[in-house]
């Protein structure tokens, strides 16, 4: 194991493709893997790993999160609201809404909420 490069305390992580961890204070952060933007910064890298925990792009706080296993991560926030982002889109259906967010975009990189 390796200490990740932050000085936050975490409540909750998930690993898969990206990590994400929520912060004792409800703040949610993510790392890895970003070329669909599932490290939901804003900013897709076109396939350059986020190195350190970078605050998701969310003014709400989180209570729990889910890394996903096809680059897409999703989060509950505090008022139990599900948000998703990354990939939405299979290699057969571009644009698929795979994230149920409403949108047809082929990524989503800010945590959306789920209709």
């Amino acid at each position: 194991p390796t200490q990740v490069n932050d000085a936050s305390t975490y409540s909750k992580i998930s690993s898969r493709d990206v990590h994400c961890g929520i912060t004792i204070s409800g703040t949610l952060k993510c790392w890895g893997r970003n070329d669909e933007g599932q490290v939901g910064n804003s900013r897709p890298s076109g396939g350059a790993t986020v190195l350190s925990p970078a605050a998701v792009t969310s003014a709400l706080s989180f209570t729990y999160v889910s890394a996903g296993t096809y680059q897409n991560a999703c989060a509950i926030d505090t008022s139990s609201k599900l948000h998703c982002w990354g990939t939405n889109r299979d290699s057969f259906m571009p644009g698929d809404n795979r994230l149920g967010t409403g949108s047809f975009a082929n990524y989503i990189t800010v945590p959306t909420a789920v209709d």
